[in-house]
């Protein structure tokens, strides 16, 4: 029998719920919080031996490896405790005017873009190494990248990137 997430933490509520009225209406001493961290750890033990299967969907990656290759954009990519590929090179011309979020947590991203597309990409890293076209190699702080085409550019995408524990990698 295959325990999912759903299933998992409705478990872990009524265990908890059992735990807290034995604490305090039968006033047994029982340390809740290191009981629900070993349950947490059990579970995730578990689940790797057992070899949990990932998500990969159109705009998220989880606990696995996958390639993203959008014509029409999604609001928010995710890559998270896995490997992802995003390729932006075939987006159409009229999804030039929006902005995106790529969040980079705990995993491994490798962004494409069109040198030749107008773009400007917002890059937040903490605990994390993002790399940009330029060689400017960013661990923790903010910064602006900006493609050529920019400036004189009407329409540009705007893209928010957050990492956080993980690696960007934003190649030509």
């Amino acid at each position: 029998m295959r325990i999912d997430g759903g299933i998992f933490w409705g478990i872990l509520l009524v265990i908890i719920g059992i735990l807290v009225i034995l604490k305090y209406s039968l006033h047994i001493n029982i340390s809740i919080f290191r009981i629900i961290i070993a349950i947490i750890l059990i579970y995730l033990g578990i689940s790797l031996i057992v070899g949990q299967r990932g998500v990969t969907g159109r705009a998220t990656i989880l606990f696995s490896e996958g390639n993203i290759r959008p014509e029409i954009l999604e609001k928010e990519y995710n890559v998270i405790f896995g490997r992802g590929y995003i390729d932006l090179t075939g987006i159409a011309s009229g999804e030039l005017n929006k902005s995106i979020k790529i969040a980079t947590v705990f995993a491994n991203t490798t962004l494409k873009i069109d040198p030749n597309m107008p773009l400007e990409i917002d890059i937040d890293c903490a605990f994390g190494n993002t790399l940009i076209p330029d060689g400017t190699n960013i661990s923790f702080g903010k910064r602006i990248y900006r493609t050529p085409g920019v400036e004189t550019a009407q329409s540009y995408l705007r893209i928010k990137t957050d990492t956080v524990f993980g690696v960007l990698e934003i190649v030509q």
